[in-house]
């Protein structure tokens, strides 16, 4: 699989964003155990892409995957729970009431606004 890594390391963030994404991408240890996992599982038809942007049509993904059957956009997050969909519902475990409630945000309905 390869790996690429859309932050150019010769050219110096600009904004505190920029910084914080750059030193992330290669210094985190949960994408570099994604990485990890993700190769021994994909072949080199696959290809790994860090930090996507695509301005144009309002796209940013920390991880997309392409192989030949697809992209797959990654959006990854800090929450922990149990969480599950239903259509285009987004929902999470409330533990002490054991009731699935609305979780926000929605990676669903975010796609579905970048997709339609």
């Amino acid at each position: 699989m390869k790996v690429l890594h859309c932050i150019d390391p010769s050219i110096t963030p600009q904004t505190s964003s920029q910084k914080k994404r750059a030193s992330r991408t290669k210094s985190d240890p949960h994408l570099q155990q994604i990485e990890h996992l993700l190769a021994g599982v994909f072949d080199h038809t696959a290809t790994l892409i860090f930090d996507l942007s695509l301005p144009e049509v309002g796209i940013q993904a920390p991880l997309a995957l392409v192989n030949p059957s697809g992209i797959t956009l990654f959006s990854l997050d800090q929450r922990r729970g149990v969480f599950r969909a239903s259509a285009t519902d987004w929902e999470q475990l409330d533990e002490r009431r054991k009731q699935y409630r609305p979780s926000h945000p929605n990676p669903i309905k975010t796609a579905l606004i970048h997709f339609e």
